[in-house]
């Protein structure tokens, strides 16, 4: 049950925010509530360059850079 609600309240935001992606409210919680997930996959990358911060990673997840 707490998992249905949780996955219709991601659903939710995230069609709000595709609707206005300049609101940075919505942009923040979806960000917290992946946060675990996005940082169990980039702390499987072993090998990044040198210029490239673990943190990078994390912001490359949640724009769409990687």
């Amino acid at each position: 049950m707490f998992l249905e609600r949780n996955k219709m309240l991601r659903q939710k935001l995230f069609k709000d925010f595709l609707k206005n992606k300049k609101n940075l409210a919505i942009r923040d919680q979806l960000i917290e509530m992946h946060l675990p997930l996005v940082k169990k996959i980039a702390n499987q990358f072993k090998y990044f360059p040198k210029s490239l911060q673990r943190e990078d990673l994390y912001q490359g997840f949640f724009v769409g850079d990687y």
